[in-house]
């Protein structure tokens, strides 16, 4: 997808472990854990967002982690993914920007989230790293609610897989 200006928006569905320079817009659910701080001083700070064909966890530093809160839009440019902990999360890197784009009025589906997808099977983590990890659905590698429900809708999944997802968005103003 592109918006007028020519920057070419990836899907947080697309997002894959290692990807840079990415473009993407979405709202912001929750904050997820607690605030700290780096050792050089910066807060950080994550959270939950998400836009019409998925969530994910977005690490946000400095005084840009400070100013977002739930509903919130924002545009992020130049930003990348990478596993933490073994949970997919993009960033707003040093030379990304983030900025603010509207609040509530945006399509959303928390389904699926892409930072609880298991990208590598167990049998290729390290024994400490197979204890941590939760038990992973086997036919969609993640865990998660019940995927058959009456209210669902067929989508394409991160690794061309078909499968069935609740489809929950906020339409914003109605």
């Amino acid at each position: 997808m592109a918006e007028p200006s020519g920057l070419v928006i990836t899907a947080v569905r697309d997002m894959k472990p290692s990807t840079k320079n990415v473009n993407f817009i979405v709202m912001v659910l929750e904050p997820v854990g607690f605030t700290h701080r780096t050792k050089d001083g910066p807060e950080v700070k994550t959270f939950k967002v998400a836009d019409r064909t998925g969530s994910i966890n977005l690490c946000v530093f400095g005084e840009n982690a400070s100013y977002l809160k739930p509903g919130d839009i924002v545009r992020v440019k130049q930003g990348y993914s990478s596993l933490f902990r073994n949970s997919l999360t993009a960033y707003v890197g040093k030379i990304g920007e983030l900025k603010r784009v509207g609040e509530f009025c945006f399509i959303i589906s928390e389904e699926p989230n892409m930072s609880e997808i298991n990208f590598f099977p167990q049998h290729q983590l390290p024994q400490q790293q197979q204890q941590q990890l939760p038990q992973q659905d086997s036919q969609h590698g993640f865990s998660g609610r019940s995927q058959h429900n009456p209210s669902t809708s067929s989508f394409q999944g991160p690794f061309g897989d078909h499968g069935q997802l609740p489809m929950r968005g906020n339409t914003g103003g109605h």
